[in-house]
This record gives structure tokens, sequence and C-alpha cells, in this order.
């Protein structure tokens, strides 16, 4: 009574047995008969045969399958791969995540599925051969993407991605005018280095029907040390940073890629770009690339975004020193906004450069043309002093975190800097935000992603 109808099953930790034999021979010979008639969802977490089994005999009841394999061993490969090829026996299947493995890079089967609604691939951070992305856009009912790279494999990866050999408005023209059949996906999230970020936007991205997009930048061995992953491969490491192949994988290209999400999906409510890595991070030096120094499009897509309720652009690369000042200066004309993070990393290597930095006068701009926002962090230059206004507003603004400005991307460290200020400066700062947002708990300050 309990099997026929019990409608999610768990299968972890799975082992053989002397047994196992006897079951697959079993399961062979009822493969018309389900030993769970009511089951809609599986979550596999071993590659053991007879649980590898029991799933595929139920593929076509589920709704909603999950694989993610605890190991990386061939025959858990070989499994994922067969139960990946067996998807054409899950019609009605609507969530599906897979842990993909490295050896296996096919996508084309997916379009067999046309029921699929929510899709999470992990990635094998290398995998043998090229992976086309292509094949994502059969699966037209998709909804909810989220593409992220793993790190089972060390192999060379060979992204099917363009190459950038046009100019960068050109390049980003290109791409943002790219049809896709992809025409009720919603939400997108990419977790992963430049490469996977510059193939989803150039080949997978939606158009006009995404509301929430999340970028996250993953430290990988081709974004944090290029010349250590091209040591073995190259007879000159160095000349990969002046090649068009690096160029492809810059670590600024991300902004490329956001600009492109921006411009092809004007209705988007959230966005997020975000470089995870550890606050005191040391850095190579690497040049700024000038393909990647124009964040025009980048600013052009934000004030388009009439609909645009959060922004939050953590850590990524910039090599223009006025890319804060000209995206808070599209602020004001995005009056539904409620949360905005800036916290920008800036690509140069001479110490004597740094970003252009608003003051406080920002803050009374923004509490007088956006009303809604509730959350606000970025980076404030004290070195300048606004007078306080003269009368209070009543803005509804509850958390403020005043960030520490960064030092290029090339010094010592990624950590900010917290500011030197005298008993003075800090009172002003106090009656200047008491002023503006009398709802604030308390002004933070920090800088940490």
């Amino acid at each position: 009574m309990y099997a026929r109808r019990m409608t999610t099953l768990n299968l972890r930790h799975g082992c053989e047995t002397r047994d196992s034999q006897l079951w697959l021979i079993f399961m062979k010979d009822y493969t018309w008969q389900y030993l769970f008639p009511s089951l809609k969802r599986i979550s596999l977490e071993t590659s053991s045969v007879i649980e590898t089994m029991i799933t595929i005999a139920h593929l076509p009841l589920l709704e909603s399958l999950s694989v993610l394999p605890e190991s990386c061993t061939r025959s858990e490969e070989y499994l994922v791969a067969v139960l990946y090829k067996a998807l054409t026996l899950a019609q009605d299947l609507r969530r599906f995540q897979l842990s993909m493995p490295g050896n296996f890079t096919d996508l084309e089967d997916l379009k067999h599925d046309r029921a699929l609604e929510s899709l999470h691939l992990i990635l094998s951070q290398y995998p043998n051969g090229v992976l086309s992305l292509q094949h994502l856009e059969d699966c037209v009912r998709l909804r909810s993407l989220t593409l992220s790279m793993s790190s089972k494999s060390s192999n060379s990866t060979l992204w099917s991605v363009p190459q950038l050999s046009q100019s960068f408005r050109a390049q980003v023209s290109r791409a943002a005018g790219r049809p896709s059949q992809l025409t009720v996906l919603t939400s997108l999230t990419i977790e992963g280095g430049s490469w996977l970020q510059t193939a989803v936007a150039t080949s997978v991205s939606p158009h006009l029907t995404l509301e929430a997009l999340t970028l996250r930048l993953v430290p990988t061995q081709e974004s944090l040390d290029p010349i250590s992953m091209y040591a073995a491969i190259l007879p000159n490491p160095l000349s990969i940073l002046q090649s068009s192949t690096f160029m492809e994988h810059h670590p600024t290209q991300v902004a490329w890629a956001l600009s492109i999400h921006i411009l092809r999906n004007p209705g988007l409510k959230r966005v997020s770009a975000v470089w995870i890595h550890s606050p005191g991070a040391v850095p190579i030096s690497i040049q700024p690339e000038p393909l990647f120094d124009d964040h025009a499009p980048l600013v052009q897509g934000l004030s388009n975004l009439n609909e645009l309720v959060s922004l939050d652009i953590t850590g990524l690369f910039f090599s223009s020193l006025t890319v804060i000042m000209d995206i808070l200066a599209i602020v004001p004309h995005l009056p539904q906004l409620s949360s905005i993070r800036l916290d920008p990393i800036l690509m140069i290597t001479s110490g004597a450069q740094r970003f252009v930095y608003p003051d406080l006068s920002v803050l009374q701009l923004i509490a007088r043309s956006n009303p809604k926002l509730v959350d606000l962090a970025l980076p404030i230059d004290f070195e300048s002093h606004p007078p306080i206004p003269s009368s209070r507003m009543t803005h509804p603004l509850r958390s403020l975190c005043v960030l520490h400005t960064r030092p290029a991307y090339g010094q010592t460290s990624l950590r900010p800097r917290p500011p030197t200020l005298s008993f003075q400066q800090i009172l002003h700062i106090a009656r200047f935000l008491e002023r503006l947002f009398r709802d604030v708990k308390g002004a933070r300050k920090g800088g940490r992603i």
C-alpha cells in the first residue's frame, strides 16, 4: 500500500550486493508494471546500478528528476550518460537537475522533452570536446534555466563561443538582436567563469521574456590565473595575454555578457551580477582590454529597465573610471527600484588611478527620485562635504550600507580600504543622513562581497 501511494523517492548511498543481478532481471521482466505507480519525483544521488534502473523504469511517470551523484568515477559517468539518453521516455518531465560528467557534452537529447519547464545543468568545469549550448533552445517551454560550473574535471575547455574580432558595440548589437525560441523563459541563472557567461549570452539568452537574471562569476583557473592554466600547453604562456583566445575570456567580458542580457530583455525586474571571491584575494596583473572598455551599452540597457526592482553589481570588472557615476545617473529614472548595490572593481595596473566615486549629495538625489527604495549599498567619497539638507525627508529607506572604496585590480589585495575620518566629518555625515533617511535603523559601513 505504501509503495502504491509514494510520490517522492530519494535514492542515496546505494551499494551493489550479490543479489543485484537478480534485481535487474526482475526489473527487466516487469517493465510493464511500476514498483511505485504514483511516483512523481525522484532524487538520485548515487551511481548504483539498481537505483539507476529504478529511476529509468519510472521515467514515464515523473514530473521532477534530480541526478546529482556524489563522486565522479568512470562507472558513474556511464550511468549518468545512459540515464540522460533515456530522457526520451520522460514525456511529462517538467523539472530536471543533472550533474553532467566531463566526457558527456551532448545536449541534443533535451529536445525530446517538450514539457520541460525548469532545467538546472551542473557542467563539468573543463568538459572534453565542445559543449554546444544552442540545443537548449529546443526546450521551448522552459521558464527557468540554471547553468552552473563544477570542478570535477581538470581537462582543457573548448567552449563554442564566437570570435570577438569586431568592435565592442558591433558585437553587442549583433548578439542583442539574435532571435530566440525560448519565448517563455523568465528566470536565468549562470554560475561559472567568463567562458560560460559569454557562451550563454551569445547563444542562449532569451529575447523580451526575462524577469530575473543572476550572473555569478565563480573563480576558475581561467579567470584567476590564465598564465598557469596555459603554461602546460604553450611554449610562451605570457603570449596568451595578447592573443585573441584570451581576449574571449578576459575578466571584464562578464560585463559585456551582462550588457547583452539586459539589452535583449527590457522587462527585467531583478538583475544580479556578482563575482564570488575571497575578500583578501591577491589577483594577478592583467592589462585592461580595450575591446571591453566601453560600458555605454550596459548603461543604455539599464536605462530601459523601467520595471527594475533590484540591481546588484558586485565585484564585476570594469576598465572605465566613470562607470559608477554613469550608472547612478540613470537610477533616478528607475522609480520601481527597491534595492541597489553597486560595488565594482577597476581593471587597471596603475595605482595612480581609481574610480570616480559619488559624494553624499548622490544620496539626496536618490531620496528625491526613488520613493520605493528600501535597501541601498554603494561606495561613497567623503573628501567633499556637501551642505546638510535644510529640511527632513520622509523616505522609506531602511537599510544603508556605505561601502569602502576599492583598490584597483592588480594591486596587493582586493580588500576595500576604510577611509580615515575625523570626528567633525563623522558628525557631518550623521547629520546629513538623518535629514534624508529617518527610518534607517543604523547606517553600516563595509565592503565585503
